[in-house]
């Protein structure tokens, strides 16, 4: 990613900055324990004996500040310093869960400054845990701007990059001069930049530590998953060296989860769970291999109140990890620990036909994120399982779940805030009507709605919210619907997951977030849908319809005049169904309603806001998934070339269809919303659209017109359809699934069970499962092999959900993912 993306997406996703005093932050943040301040003064002592000039009250070898002095002055006394102060370190034996690294001046391993707008970011000085290969790659990273191949530099850099990034744990930025409030901005910003891409790559983060050297003023910063905290006055290093020492010796003597680290995953590196800041060298080296991505080991509680420890084998999702103030969603497919040799011996989750056998080891998807927390009541379950409680899926879907624990305390950024006095900055203000902070609950809205004002980053807001890091272990995974092997298998996984949908609705719970994403196509063929994140949940219920025994003919019969179009009205044990439904009047979120969904497959109602009067909330009825199961069709059925067929080369070209394509998905939230009014409610705009399908995807055709009608209809009338609108999907569904067995009976099962057994082989050969020595120990990783040409490609998109359990998408996708309060 450039660096101006990097830049947009910081101001988008950055919500709030806090400030406390710098005591505070030192103190309780950055302090020792009252044990250990004895051996901390002795390092400060010989520290300020060997470089600072007590007389003068300045450290030897810093430049005195004058309108001559440069940033580039700065970089070898202050690395000097630290690695003297780090030195002092391992000289006092401790136990504590230190880091162990060295100090170095990226300036000068650098064989040329980056000065074109493409430029990758750089911070001046980082404290990194194995110097010789970090000033190696920093090295290859600029050899690979200078290959004739443009591919093969661009895989190269990609490599070079993730490996630099997960190598450094606290980063300093120098500036020549005190900065005015409006530059500081900028430096925060910088700052942001280079700690985004270090949670994107070091995924057992929960929160980071950073350093702003302006001049001989100190500034210190730590961003979590709720938003950044600095300190409100600086440290002067020269008047106040006692402090910035003990800022220094903390780095280096503080166990590495009051740092920042998440001491709950370890890596599984040659049979041993190592964390990831005590790798050796040598096995860092292997920077191809994705260790830092593949291979962690993960602890989770047993139904009898133990613990047990899950591989993952396959990173599914990390696009969220990088988000700052949000969920932060990563997703991995995950093994348990202790059946690692019967994968090694040979064993999938999945025999030679695709199906599940009971004899084999079972694969499962772990979700973790960080859940919102509207007030300081420390939550004892994720949000998502207590969903999946109240719609009865809880023992079919979920393996176990927990908010996470940390050092024996919850990991939640509200009770690591508690200590400190948090101050706003004395600052202009923005102008709050057209800078409005959006709700802590949304994910970024990172495709429009940036921040305008810059100074938006100093405003204190009234509700900065809380986030615990949870996580979730799912049964089973799955296979996006982007790799069906049929029509027939398309519509067999739509009407299974409206199925679902329905059963959830009718115990409460409506989902508001259907997107390609959350709907899997499960080994046997079978759809799945998944992802409670966004759900709502009520207990009250409304009396849709009577018992027909009380209905008289002449009701009936207006019923069918005034509100119905012939859309096929449920018979009588149908209707036992939608006699009492879920209230969804009733439901209110803790101070607004919101606009949720994925953005591109979001209902165009739901997207500009479909309401009566300003004062009246929007309220996301089932219709509205219903609308987003029709995009996620159109969308497959318009973008990718048949099924198991990859992405269309077309759509990456300029023509037509790419353009209307781009139209239908991928606009902004407002205009997206007009766009999809008019194929919604306009016939001609409507079959504009059919054109557009794949060939192979013609059989389908009559389904999504069948499927536009209803939609078309009910859109506009907010009658009894609306109610039974499930009734109205799953009929169509069921026709066309009995059509397309008419009419291709060569598609028997075992031509599906060969398909499904290609794309089970296919997924297989993407897991890096740990090879076993013969002492048990684990060797070295499988890599992945080239793709099987007998099953598509995998393109962003399709690498958007492959499990169970994943609330998010393909980045192009992710980006579009929003909660809006209105």
């Amino acid at each position: 990613m450039e660096v101006k993306e990097i830049r947009k997406s910081c101001k988008a996703e950055l919500r709030s900055v806090l400030l406390c005093s710098r005591d505070d932050f030192v103190d309780h943040l950055l302090g020792p324990t009252m044990e250990e301040v004895p051996s901390w003064d002795k390092i400060l002592g010989n520290v300020k004996k060997s470089h600072y000039n007590a007389k003068k009250g300045h450290w030897k070898s810093f430049p005195t500040l004058t309108k001559q002095t440069t940033e580039k002055q700065y970089y070898r006394p202050f690395v000097n310093m630290a690695n003297e102060v780090n030195k002092q370190c391992e000289l006092i034996q401790t136990k504590q869960d230190a880091l162990e690294g060295v100090w170095i001046d990226t300036h000068s391993i650098s064989p040329q400054e980056r000065g074109d707008s493409k430029s990758r970011i750089q911070p001046d000085i980082v404290h990194v845990a194995s110097p010789e290969l970090f000033k190696k790659v920093t090295q290859d990273i600029y050899k690979t701007r200078q290959d004739s191949d443009k591919k093969i530099a661009e895989k190269e850099l990609a490599n070079n990059l993730k490996f630099w990034w997960q190598q450094i744990h606290v980063i300093i930025e120098i500036k020549r001069k005190q900065p005015s409030k409006k530059k500081l901005q900028k430096h925060i910003l910088q700052l942001c930049c280079y700690m985004r891409q270090m949670f994107q790559e070091q995924l057992d983060r929960r929160f980071i530590i950073s350093l702003l050297l302006c001049g001989d003023e100190l500034f210190l910063w730590r961003l979590d998953r709720t938003g950044l905290i600095g300190t409100q006055t600086s440290i002067n290093i020269h008047e106040e060296p006692d402090i910035f020492i003990q800022v220094l010796t903390a780095i280096s003597l503080l166990p590495a989860h009051r740092l920042g680290w998440d001491s709950t995953m370890k890596l599984y590196v040659d049979g041993r769970t190592i964390p990831s800041y005590c790798l050796s060298a040598d096995k860092r080296e292997k920077n191809k291999s994705d260790l830092f991505r593949d291979n962690w080991v993960i602890s989770m509680p047993t139904d009898d109140g133990g613990r047990e420890d899950f591989l993952t084998i396959q990173l599914i999702d990390a696009v969220g990890a990088q988000m700052l103030c949000s969920r932060s969603t990563v997703v991995w497919e995950v093994i348990k620990l202790s059946d690692l040799p019967r994968f090694v011996n040979g064993n999938t989750a999945g025999d030679e036909a695709g199906e599940s056998d009971t004899d084999t080891p079972e694969i499962y998807v772990l979700k973790q994120a960080w859940q919102q927390v509207e007030d300081k009541c420390e939550p004892i379950v994720p949000d998502e399982l207590t969903r999946y409680k109240e719609a009865e899926l809880k023992k079919s879907f979920i393996h176990s779940a927990e908010c996470v624990r940390i050092d024996g305390e919850l990991s939640f950024t509200s009770r690591e805030r508690e200590p400190l006095k948090l101050e706003d900055l004395d600052a202009p203000q923005p102008n709050s009507s057209s800078t409005k902070l959006r709700d802590e609950h949304n994910d970024p809205f990172r495709v429009m709605d940036l921040l305008k004002d810059a100074l938006c980053f100093f405003k204190l807001s009234d509700k900065v919210v809380g986030r615990v890091q949870t996580r979730i272990v799912m049964k089973g995974s799955g296979y996006p619907l982007t790799y069906a092997s049929s029509c027939l298998e398309i519509a067999t996984v739509l009407r299974d997951c409206i199925s679902l949908h329905k059963k959830m609705y009718l115990s409460g719970v409506l989902h508001r977030d259907v997107s390609l994403g959350n709907i899997l196509i499960m080994n046997n063929g079978s759809g799945r849908l998944i992802d409670l994140d966004r759900a709502k949940y009520v207990s009250q219920t409304k009396q849709a319809l009577r018992p027909v025994t009380t209905v008289t003919e002449s009701e009936m019969k207006a019923l069918r005049f005034s509100t119905f179009k012939d859309l096929g009205w449920p018979d009588e044990k149908q209707r036992e169904d939608y006699i009492l439904l879920p209230d969804f009047t009733k439901y209110r979120a803790r101070d607004a309603f919101y606009q949720t969904g994925t953005i591109p497959f979001m209902s165009y109602q739901a997207l500009s806001k479909n309401i009566q009067s300003l004062n009246e909330p929007f309220m996301h009825e089932a219709y509205h998934d219903m609308e987003s199961f029709f995009w996620v069709l159109v969308y497959v059925c318009v973008t990718i070339q048949g099924p198991l067929g990859g992405r269309r080369r077309e759509m990456d070209e300029e023509n037509a269809l790419a353009k209307q394509v781009s139209d239908m998905f991928h606009q902004e939230m407002k205009d997206l919303g007009e766009t999809r009014r008019q194929y919604m409610l306009l016939e001609d705009t409507f079959h504009t659209l059919l054109p557009c399908l794949h060939p192979s995807f013609r059989d389908l055709q009559p389904l999504i017109e069948k499927w536009w009608k209803v939609l078309s209809f009910t859109a506009l009338h907010q009658g009894l359809d609306r109610d039974v609108i499930h009734h109205h999907m799953l009929r169509i569904l069921e026709e066309t699934i009995l059509e397309l067995k008419h009419k291709n009976p060569v598609e028997t099962d075992e031509i599906a069970k060969e398909k499904r057994a290609a794309r089970e082989k296919h997924w297989a050969k993407r897991r890096r499962i740990p090879c076993l020595s013969s002492s048990g120990g684990s060797t070295e990783q499988q890599q992945s092999p080239n793709h099987s040409p007998s099953v598509p490609p995998m393109s962003r998109r399709a690498r958007r959900r492959l499990s169970t359990t994943s609330a998010s998408t393909s980045p192009e996708v992710k980006r579009r993912r929003t909660r809006q309060n209105i």
